[in-house]
């Protein structure tokens, strides 16, 4: 009897021990089955979709039979850190230059996923001052390179008389010369908060210097950082920026005052992309201000006439062109997403470049076309490229909306 029971005792734990080996199996298979996983955040579904479908092309999965990556899309309206809690893991995200890339930066230094400077040894200096080496290495790769920029009628320029736009009075002067045959001279899409935020930005740089756009950054993180009610804190702010001291203010004059002498219409602050496209397919304005990836959504019909120009500035200054950087951030060590990172870096430039329409980070790499190749020389031949105002100053799209919405308030 007590035979047995022995016998069924060690029957049972035979069983329990091969159940154990059995679940244990399934969950190392499932853990070396994982798909990497890619997250954007903060980068427009254009630009996304671009962006993964070179990204899939980097790594092969076991028997090809799906994607090699789960791809995800971060929620922007919060700040990265609290987006990133809502997903199981993340281990490549791709980020715009930022004070939110500098989270994902610290995030993959503790976890010493960084990767060795050579990853860099292709690119120009300032792309190289944008990545900010931590210890040695590299934490946030640069890819990409977008570019607040200026589309100017060609035929309007030829008739205009002039023979270049090198400062900002030109631009004026031209803008002025064509208010008559316009029914906007100058035109920006101040309906969407993001765009709105960061002509303002741009243009700090350009008329009032790097300084100044860097005292902005920081007195608009202080601000939010005090917490309370958004509106609050960004009214506040946006009235302390645009005050005649104010890091802000050169730019909310030139706004403000081209608004009342006619050059802009007085509904910019209305006025959508889609505004934009219509004003510029039918000639009713000669200058249009926006970014090197809202020109990439625009139509031949809106663009065969137009060329683009960097924000002139008033001279005497070191440019630091507002150049926002997309960067690959390794936020763990896992190996197929490194080497994805290393390819797009260094071998898949040329494609990454075609298939978004931005400036390859790399020197040398192939573009698709002018537009692309001059962001490239523009942002090499100056200092390190600044981040768009609203991701550097701002921790989430809440914020920039609410400080949008208080630079339009200024205005009415």
């Amino acid at each position: 009897m007590e035979s047995n029971l022995s016998m069924k005792k060690i029957a049972a734990v035979v069983s329990a021990a091969v159940l154990f080996l059995l679940l244990l199996s399934f969950a190392l298979l499932a853990v070396l089955n994982r798909k990497p996983c890619a997250a954007f955040y903060g980068i427009s579904e254009r630009t996304q979709n671009a962006m993964e479908a070179v990204l899939q092309q980097t790594a092969v999965r076991r028997k090809g039979k799906s994607q090699p990556y789960e791809v995800v899309r971060l929620d922007d309206a919060l700040p990265l850190a609290d987006a990133l809690k809502k997903v199981r893991r993340v281990d490549v995200l791709f980020i715009h230059a930022g004070c939110n890339a500098d989270v994902a930066a610290a995030r993959a230094k503790k976890k010493k996923s960084g990767f060795e400077p050579g990853i860099l040894s292709k690119m120009t200096t300032s792309v190289k001052q944008a990545a900010q080496p931590v210890d040695g290495r590299i934490a946030a790769v640069p890819l990409l390179i977008d570019h607040c920029e200026i589309d100017i009628n060609r035929n309007a320029f030829s008739s205009s008389g002039m023979e270049e736009l090198s400062y900002w009075s030109d631009l004026e002067t031209f803008a002025d010369k064509t208010r008559a045959s316009s029914l906007a001279a100058a035109v920006f899409a101040g309906a969407d908060d993001a765009s709105l935020v960061n002509v303002f930005g741009a243009m700090t740089e350009a008329l009032s210097g790097v300084d100044s756009w860097n005292r902005a950054v920081a007195e608009i993180q202080a601000a939010f950082a005090e917490g309370g009610a958004a509106a609050r804190i960004a009214s506040e702010a946006a009235a302390r920026l645009l005050q005649k001291d104010g890091a802000l203010y050169e730019a909310g004059n030139t706004v403000r005052r081209w608004i009342d002498i006619g050059i802009f219409p007085k509904n910019v602050m209305e006025l959508t992309m889609d505004d934009i496209e219509f004003y510029m397919t039918h000639h009713l304005s000669q200058t249009a201000f926006m970014t090197l990836s809202d020109h990439r959504t625009l139509p031949i019909e809106a663009l065969s006439e137009f060329t683009s120009i960097y924000y002139p500035s008033r001279g005497g200054t070191v440019r630091h062109f507002t150049a926002p950087v997309i960067f690959a951030v390794p936020l763990t060590k896992n190996k197929t997403a490194r080497s994805s990172i290393r390819s797009l870096a260094v071998s898949l430039q040329n494609m990454l470049s075609v298939r978004t329409g931005l400036a390859p980070a790399e020197a040398s790499a192939g573009v698709p076309d002018r537009q692309a190749d001059d962001v490239r020389y523009w942002v090499a031949a100056s200092e390190a490229p600044l981040p768009a105002l609203s991701a550097a100053a701002f921790r989430s799209q809440a914020e920039v909306s609410a400080f949008a919405r208080a630079l339009r308030a200024s205005f009415q």
